[in-house]
């Protein structure tokens, strides 16, 4: 007869980021400091996310539309 016994499950010790973005981007925000356009595109979850949105923004149709002797006409 065989016996199981179970293993016991080792796990990665959480990392802990110091003087990280994370940290960077809270300390400002709490020193009310002011954070430029450059400083938040090196954190990359925004840096992402803007990505993101202008992928899908470009990706949308345009149409133009001129009001012509009263009538409303898509431009071609």
């Amino acid at each position: 007869m065989v016996f199981f016994w179970r293993k016991k499950e080792s796990r990665a010790e959480p990392v802990m980021i110091e003087n990280g973005v994370d940290e960077a981007l809270l300390t400002a925000i709490l020193n009310q400091n002011v954070i430029t356009r450059d400083d938040l595109l090196q954190i990359p979850t925004v840096r992402l996310c803007i990505d993101l949105l202008a992928g899908i923004v470009s990706g949308l149709p345009i149409k133009l539309y001129r009001l012509k002797n009263g009538k409303v006409e898509e431009k071609e």
